[in-house]
């Protein structure tokens, strides 16, 4: 027991923390300026005071959920002086613990090597590693999801007090990514016995969703109007992407993780514990779960740990930047310019400012800000020929200082009228 338990940890240390500091998650812009540097930003801003009651908007019709990754991870964000890594090693962290829970709560019920096999050969799967390393909505509630759905197949019925914890559980995980509704309630409706039991489980889901209730309702119900007056063709473009599955098998062999893989994690989730669950009594178990991990390590994603752009670096570079003191502290804004359009707003370049105590207006208030600071990572630029909707709501411009540091160049305008 003790041998297996240390093995399952120094394994799934090793797969989960090595490198994962510089090493690949995603790919390198979709994962820094799109998502993790929204949520270290949302989490500065929570502990410098400002408190949200949602979390970040959806691919799905623009909804968005409840803020629980942010509130989770900004103590370790705290901890670690506003150090990204804190956030990254927490969440590796909560995988090594999650998976070591897990192992101590099947080798009751299907044998204590039968459990190692199945352990050793879930935290070596691709997508297990990926999320292992990747924090975020999209990511860090996987191994929580495992953890219901196995406690679902390995137990017969609940009380009533615990439906309800479920019904808390599962909640706060469809609000970190709704797709897995599709796997979490139906296996809870399966153990329900009586109208009681539904209603108390109801309870305990529905509650998880009140503080997004009560900012649609301070807001005249902003979140529900957009999904109506067209949120909804949003829906479906993602629903289509949803099923096209040669796009998932495209994002899962090709060098990186591309479209909406993620959207698939709930699926390999149940997929997998119903291998392992229907599996547990074969006289061929051992060799089935054997040639799985064989599988696994023939398989295994090397290009994860490669070294890759990352926050440290780019911390490191506008360090030299901030230091030659000649941005505004309050009325800024930011665009940034590199090879993909989604990440404009710059959202790690907010976090690294607002860690450094700059007060930086958000996205949304371009046309009200006196100052813009845009940055290229793609080499220098004819800066008055760069159009963008950023651009068009911050205004007339004119350049006050332009710099440059390892071919990153800044712009910095002051707003004329």
């Amino acid at each position: 027991m003790k041998i297996m338990t240390f093995l399952i940890i120094l394994v799934a240390g090793f797969l989960f923390f090595y490198k994962v500091d510089v090493g690949f998650r995603m790919s390198p812009y979709y994962n820094y300026d799109s998502d993790f540097g929204r949520d270290l930003l949302k989490m500065t801003e929570i502990l410098h005071g400002k408190q949200t009651l949602i979390g970040p908007q959806l691919s799905f019709a623009g909804l968005r959920l409840a803020p629980y990754q942010f509130y989770f991870f900004a103590p370790f964000l705290w901890l670690g002086r506003f150090d990204y890594r804190s956030v990254v090693f927490a969440n590796a962290g909560l995988f090594v613990l999650g998976f070591f829970l897990l192992f101590f709560l099947l080798q009751k019920r299907i044998g204590r090597f039968y459990s190692f096999l199945s352990i050793l050969w879930l935290i070596s799967t691709p997508y297990i590693i990926l999320t292992a390393r990747s924090p975020g909505n999209g990511f860090s509630y996987v191994i929580l999801l495992l953890l219901v759905v196995f406690l679902h197949f390995f137990y017969k019925s609940f009380s009533l007090k615990q439906h309800f914890l479920f019904g808390f559980i599962e909640g706060i995980i469809i609000n970190f990514h709704p797709l897995s509704s599709l796997i979490v309630v139906p296996l809870h409706l399966l153990k329900l016995k009586k109208a009681k039991d539904f209603f108390v489980f109801a309870f305990g889901l529905l509650i998880t969703f009140l503080s997004v209730f009560i900012f649609d309702l301070r807001h005249d119900f902003v979140i529900i109007n957009f999904f109506i007056n067209g949120g909804q063709k949003n829906f479906f473009t993602v629903l289509t992407q949803f099923l096209n599955f040669s796009s998932f098998l495209k994002g899962y062999t090709a060098d990186s993780y591309q479209g909406a893989i993620h959207y698939y994690f709930p699926f390999l989730v149940f997929f997998q514990v119903v291998i392992i669950f229907l599996n547990r009594k074969s006289r061929l178990r051992f060799l089935l779960l054997a040639f799985l991990l064989g599988v696994n390590i023939l398989l295994f994603p090397f290009r994860f740990y490669n070294q890759a752009r990352n926050l440290g670096e780019v911390e490191s570079r506008f360090n030299k930047i901030i230091s030659q003191d000649f941005l505004q502290k309050k009325d800024l804004n930011i665009v940034l310019i590199n090879d993909t359009p989604i990440s404009k707003v710059g959202y790690e370049y907010r976090f690294l400012l607002s860690k450094n105590n700059y007060q930086i207006d958000d996205e949304y208030s371009y046309h009200n800000s006196k100052y813009l600071l845009m940055i290229s990572e793609i080499g220098d630029l004819n800066w008055q020929k760069e159009k963008s909707w950023e651009l068009e709501q911050f205004g007339n411009k004119k350049l006050i200082k332009k710099t440059n540091s390892d071919n990153y160049f800044y712009y910095f305008f002051e707003k004329t009228y």
